[in-house]
């Protein structure tokens, strides 16, 4: 298993759009073989900011789907509507960080790719 979290924090007014991109990917995903799962989780004290747990069978998987077209939808809805975003994983496999594009540009990136 390979785990991926994202914290973002999302902007007051785009919330609403922001769930609505997550929910429209969790139902795109239903089925598909490697990735097993797409989780969010509202913070309780701050509810702008969400982790986003994303979970594949293995970094081969995880490979594809950073390819692949929904991962591009995620990153446009973390740029367009997110103040903040920062990936919260250390050990990001070296074949995996050209796919991870504006989340380790972030200046509050906890990854050791920062």
């Amino acid at each position: 298993m390979w785990d991926l979290a994202v914290r973002v924090k999302v902007g007051l007014h785009k919330q609403q759009e922001f769930l609505q991109v997550l929910r429209s990917m969790q139902r795109d995903r239903r089925g598909e073989q490697g990735g097993t799962s797409l989780r969010l989780h509202e913070n309780e004290e701050d509810r702008t900011l969400y982790d986003l747990i994303a979970r594949w069978e293995s970094e081969e998987d995880a490979a594809e789907y950073l390819k692949g077209e929904d991962f591009r939808v995620l990153l446009g809805a973390i740029q367009v509507l997110c103040e903040e975003s920062a990936i919260k994983h250390k050990n990001i496999p070296e074949k995996l960080v050209p796919h991870l594009g504006i989340l380790l540009d972030s200046v509050d990136c906890e990854s050791r790719a920062c």
